[in-house]
């Protein structure tokens, strides 16, 4: 399969999962707590690229946050317009900058594209803060630690994440408005606004 199959596959999965809750019936205690007309999605790599390109098939998902990952398929050049946030890490990714670059115009709704400094490709998944109490048993050389996890405080990525994953969810799925997703801030300096 091609990562484009890999995602469209995993897209669909994705409806199916929609679809199944909504039909039900839900286990006990899941109905009172699940909002379907709250629906927001957000991944990392390969999972950004399922993320960006099920918010383009399904009206169902009101909002979605890509986390360094690539776009495909028709997610890439086709027009948007529900709120799509763009996180990227320091690491140089030409490519994913260029399928970046070219959605960039066709988002016709709220848009932010963040870059989380000093940081590198896993510095969005748990690995940035497991590799390096393991580095013992892994033994990676210094320099693909650098470029896979970059130079930053892990604890401080987590947590800048966490403040703008929930702020953009917030304010596309509950309607809380917060002045975070308008300009950089000295509370989180490793964000930093690129459009």
């Amino acid at each position: 399969m091609t990562d484009a199959e890999i995602v469209a596959y995993r897209a669909a999965d994705t409806r199916c999962l929609l679809d199944r809750l909504e039909s039900g019936p839900l286990p006990a205690g899941l109905h009172t707590t699940l909002d379907l007309d709250a629906v927001g999605m957000f991944g990392h790599s390969m999972g950004g690229a399922t993320t960006a390109q099920a918010l383009h098939d399904d009206p169902r998902i009101r909002a979605g946050a890509v986390l360094d990952g690539p776009l495909f398929n028709t997610s890439a050049t086709a027009d948007q317009a529900r709120p799509l946030l763009l996180m990227a890490s320091a690491w140089d990714s030409p490519a994913r900058d260029a399928m970046w670059d070219t959605l960039w115009p066709h988002l016709t709704g709220w848009r932010r594209r963040l870059t989380l400094t000093r940081s590198g490709h896993l510095s969005y998944c748990d690995l940035q803060l497991l590799v390096p109490q393991g580095q013992s048993v892994f033994a990676w050389p210094a320099d693909q630690l650098e470029h896979f996890l970059g130079t930053g405080d892990p604890h401080r990525a987590v947590a800048a994440q966490r403040a703008y994953l929930t702020a953009y969810f917030n304010l596309h799925l509950r309607g809380i408005p917060t002045p975070l997703l308008d300009a950089p801030t000295p509370r989180w300096p490793e964000i930093r606004f690129d459009a």
